[in-house]
């Protein structure tokens, strides 16, 4: 998250990584985000103004790929009942990253909301023209 200039830097970046290292894995993005940010390759980048790295569940985005170990709801952080993500300090959290490694959550997202969002635009899209 950021302003698009630094965004734009950002992936260039990654891109270039990519590039020079010819990756054809699954999931090697996230070895380019930590080599980038700990390598400090963008420290000098003059339209980054600051990066954060947040610990899991404690930034504005929570990425839950790492607790895939046992369910969600499991780690006290999921509200199966009204379908809620917190952070560890009990607050919602407000981007949640990687939800469809938790069978329930992925299932209520891709199975009943998604289908519903759908057809609610496709509704919205017949009725436009």
């Amino acid at each position: 998250m950021g302003e698009q200039l630094a965004i734009e830097t950002y992936l260039r970046a990654l891109v270039t990584e990519w590039d020079e290292n010819d990756i054809k894995m699954t999931g090697a993005d996230q070895g380019f985000h930590n080599y980038l940010y700990y390598s400090g390759k963008l420290t000098n980048a003059n339209t980054i103004s600051k990066l954060v790295v947040w610990e899991q569940g404690k930034g504005i985005i929570n990425n839950l790929g790492a607790l895939r170990t046992k369910p969600f709801a499991e780690w006290g952080m999921y509200d199966t009942e009204n379908i809620v993500v917190y952070n560890w300090d009990g607050t919602v959290s407000p981007v949640v990253h990687q939800y469809d490694r938790d069978k329930h959550l992925h299932d209520e997202f891709v199975r009943n909301r998604f289908r519903t969002w759908e057809r609610q635009f496709l509704k919205s899209e017949a009725a436009a023209q």
